[in-house]
């Protein structure tokens, strides 16, 4: 499924169904032999090992198929498809937010461009854009932050979730 169609199942071109491989290499193998392997037979090991191998087939089939496909091409793939309408893949930017700095009493400060605030995974640093003013009395700021890294890695967090200042 993708978000820019919800609604539109993902595609699949073959059943990836391992019961339903085994049971049917179990009815072949006994219209065959004559002989219904069980779960103890030697066979039944070989045939659970061929549908395995046939689901894994399955299963890269349909990944393969719908690297054709816009919404689900990954990594050179999407850029090939890319030079189909002669389009390039953007490169990665920082994640932006606002956040609210909340204070006690104060006469006055500034938060300074650079200042930085870690997330909840301790990992993630964003800092602030501009030097940013406040008042004396005021309570509360919003201020403009960027994700100190490009790419995936500021992506996802929730309100709250960047939170703690760091030394700038």
């Amino acid at each position: 499924m993708t978000h820019r169609f919800p609604n539109l199942p993902e595609p699949q071109l073959v059943d990836v169904n391992y019961d339903v491989d085994l049971a049917s290499l179990k009815t072949r193998y006994q219209a065959g032999t004559g002989h219904y392997p069980g779960l103890n037979d030697p066979e039944t090991f070989h045939l659970e090992q061929i549908a395995y191998e046939k689901n894994e087939l399955k299963a890269l089939i349909n990944y393969e198929s719908k690297q054709n496909l816009l919404p689900f091409a990954q990594g050179e793939r999407l850029d090939n498809l890319g030079l189909l309408t002669e389009t390039e893949r953007l490169p990665a930017s920082r994640a932006r937010t606002v956040m609210a700095f909340v204070f006690t009493e104060h006469a006055g400060l500034v938060i300074p461009k650079g200042y930085q605030v870690i997330a909840v995974d301790n990992q993630t640093l964003f800092e602030t854009l501009d030097d940013t003013v406040v008042s004396a009395g005021t309570l509360g700021v919003q201020v403009n932050v960027e994700c100190t890294e490009a790419g995936l890695q500021g992506n996802g967090f929730l309100p709250g979730q960047i939170h703690q200042a760091v030394e700038p």
